[in-house]
């Protein structure tokens, strides 16, 4: 069922939106730890690793993503492939990680989000953003304050292709 999603979704949402290349989205599925989806508690499996050198030279990136087998866990995919397709044109130069390091990620879930118009992803992003804001991510909260005004300047980007 993964091939159907990657394929058709996932691969034409990327391209859709200007985030496609072959071999960044081989790496991401190639190079990375997967685990089957069972619950929304194991959202906390999902993240880009990243290994930074003692000069800030990035080393390395990997992601723990869950196998695609429904929109839920295409979303998150969607949202660690944006940090992996970041860093990866980075790696073996000098990087900061900042507050902004979430921005694009949660905004092109809620393109996603708004593009399927399926409820059950507008809950899993209500159920994410109470988890946020229980937590208070800095990174998070910024990206939340921020996220209508990306959307918006992505969707323009997007029509104006």
């Amino acid at each position: 069922m993964e091939n159907k999603f990657i394929d058709n979704e996932f691969i034409s949402f990327l391209k859709n939106y200007n985030l496609y290349n072959k071999e960044i989205v081989d790496s991401f599925f190639g190079d990375s730890f997967r685990y089957n989806y069972e619950n929304d508690r194991d959202i906390i499996f999902s993240e880009c690793i990243y290994i930074i050198n003692n000069e800030d030279i990035l080393v390395k990136i990997r992601a723990c993503i869950p196998y695609i087998n429904d929109y839920k866990t295409m979303l998150i995919n969607i949202h660690e492939y944006v940090h992996y397709y970041m860093l990866y044109k980075k790696i073996g130069k000098k990087v900061i990680i900042g507050r902004n390091c979430e921005l694009l990620p949660v905004a092109y879930e809620k393109l996603f989000i708004m593009e399927k118009n399926i409820q059950e992803l507008y809950d899993y992003d209500d159920f994410l953003t109470k988890n946020i804001l229980c937590n208070n991510d800095p990174n998070y909260l910024y990206a939340l304050e921020n996220r209508d005004r990306i959307v918006n300047y992505l969707k323009k980007r997007k029509s104006n292709k």
